[in-house]
């Protein structure tokens, strides 16, 4: 007998895992259920960390991510109102375009 056969039989493959990350982290004592759902909901605030949770949900893909994103951060910059962000996203995704293309065939803003 080898000494490679006992290792093999201890490997488990990923397959065989059947506790969660949350689970394992709050069954070694580093975090608590409520720290985990405070993080949750922290999560949910921040706009990459929540568009990332919906990219891996399946919820939306990565163009739309992207777009909304863009559309968040110039609302946020002053650049747009919300009005004018939400028929840019529109735009931008029925036209398969980015939302800075949308604005300048908007003639929201003009190229350069």
């Amino acid at each position: 007998m080898s000494i490679v056969q006992p290792t093999r039989e201890l490997k488990k493959e990923p397959a065989d895992i059947s506790v969660s990350l949350r689970q394992f982290m709050s069954l070694v004592g580093v975090v608590s259920e409520s720290d985990i759902k405070r993080a949750i909901d922290v999560g949910v605030e921040n706009p990459h960390i929540l568009g990332r949770m919906l990219l891996l949900a399946g919820v939306i893909d990565e163009s739309t991510l992207k777009s909304a994103l863009r559309c968040y951060s110039l609302i946020r910059e002053g650049i747009l109102d919300t009005e004018q962000a939400f028929i840019a996203f529109n735009y931008s995704q029925q036209s398969s375009i980015s939302v800075d293309d949308a604005l300048q065939e908007l003639g929201v803003v003009s190229g350069g």
